[in-house]
């Protein structure tokens, strides 16, 4: 299939473009991981899963502009892509995605609070009645070792007769 220099050029800033993205998806993912503290086995299925899918959109972009068709620019565009997002947008990205991780973590902690403020209230207003449920407890409890003993003892005495 004759490629002429126009679509060449249109596959290689595709696969430009599609190294930036693949930088961004990856940061991203790994700051939200960072954030939510993840588990380092979770970090490394979460990994190679990103990869898998960035590596599918990636042949996916080349089958669609260029029939599939694989040459040396389409790779030498996804590294140029990936190095120029790693040293001038990966410093904005990061600050982005921090930023409106920070936001969203405390609209969902303000949410959580005024969601959880009426059983809070409800837990202040039965906190008096733990000391007499305690109470009881504690006589339940002696109550049951009194019979206890009494129903041994009775045995005991049954035993003998």
């Amino acid at each position: 299939m004759p490629v002429n220099v126009n679509q060449q050029t249109i596959v290689f800033l595709a696969c430009i473009i599609t190294g930036i993205l693949s930088g961004i998806i990856f940061d991203v993912l790994s700051l939200t991981a960072k954030k939510l503290r993840f588990k380092k086995s979770a970090v490394f299925l979460q990994d190679i899963l990103i990869w898998c899918i960035i590596l599918a959109f990636f042949f996916g972009i080349i089958y669609k502009i260029n029939g599939a068709v694989i040459r040396w620019y389409i790779f030498i565009g996804a590294i140029f892509g990936g190095f120029f997002y790693l040293l001038i947008l990966r410093i904005y990205t990061v600050k982005a995605v921090s930023f409106i991780i920070n936001i969203v973590g405390t609209i969902i902690c303000k949410i959580f609070n005024i969601l959880a403020f009426p059983a809070k209230k409800i837990a202040r207003l039965f906190a008096p009645l733990k000391k007499y449920v305690q109470i009881i407890r504690k006589k339940k409890n002696n109550f049951v070792k009194k019979t206890v003993a009494k129903t041994k003892r009775i045995k005991i005495l049954l035993k003998k007769i």
